[in-house]
């Protein structure tokens, strides 16, 4: 008895901890404005960041996908420490796991030949728990370097004003950021990706995020456009 009252006690502890600290944020996926998917997006305490996504209505005849991206990253730098995906995109499945070296400066993809770093980096999902917490002008025209799986990039962070959102009938102010990317490297280890890993480091594409001024700093909406295709997610 002893030992179950334990179990409760401990289970609940962990659950508190989680509420109390841990980020819960879902997002609808909209193309000219029609909804064809969701996104989870959950931050916890130990600096670890799980995204989940899947396609609903009739992009699952078309486009079908179901994919999970995670990350753990450095507190203080938003570096990596390791990052995995599982895809299930229609009939393309992939899987895949990396992990930081710091002792050799190496990243370590499962299955892939080890890729030499002369410095640790953040990746594109590292990025958005750091656009929130680190202050624009910390982060404005600053240059930061991005692994995305097994490419390296040069990234620099571009403030570009502060504007109001509509969300839930408030209106909210944000900080309205554009990310760039230049390739830093020409290795790759995947011949095929996922939608979101093959699109959002296109050299035509322009990733904005419009991130909140005050309290929780929630990215409330981010969108990629390439030529006249438009994908927007917004918080629900």
């Amino acid at each position: 008895m002893e030992t179950m009252k334990n179990n409760i006690l401990f289970f609940f502890l962990i659950s508190l901890r989680s509420l109390c600290f841990g980020d819960s944020l879902f997002y609808d996926i909209t193309v000219y404005g029609i909804k064809c998917g969701e996104i989870s997006f959950y931050n916890n305490q130990n600096s670890e960041l799980k995204i989940k996504t899947h396609s609903i209505g009739l992009i699952n005849y078309f486009f079908p996908f179901d994919n999970e991206y995670n990350v753990n990253y450095d507190s203080s730098s938003f570096n990596m420490i390791n990052y995995s995906k599982t895809i299930k995109q229609g009939q393309f499945k992939q899987t895949l796991f990396g992990v930081w070296d710091h002792k050799k400066n190496k990243i370590k993809y499962e299955g892939h030949v080890d890729l030499p770093r002369t410095n640790p980096s953040l990746t594109i999902l590292s990025f958005l728990p750091m656009i929130r917490q680190v202050s624009k002008n910390e982060l404005d025209t600053k240059w930061f370097p991005i692994e995305h799986e097994g490419k390296l990039f040069k990234s620099r962070v571009l403030f570009s004003d502060s504007v109001n959102l509509d969300y839930n009938g408030s209106s909210i102010l944000c900080n309205h950021f554009r990310l760039d990317l230049i390739p830093d490297s020409k290795k790759k280890i995947l011949d095929q990706s996922d939608y979101f890993n093959n699109n959002i480091v296109r050299s035509d594409a322009i990733r904005q995020l419009w991130v909140e001024n005050l309290n929780k700093k929630r990215i409330l909406k981010a969108s990629v456009k390439i030529g006249f295709i438009e994908v927007v997610a917004i918080l629900k």
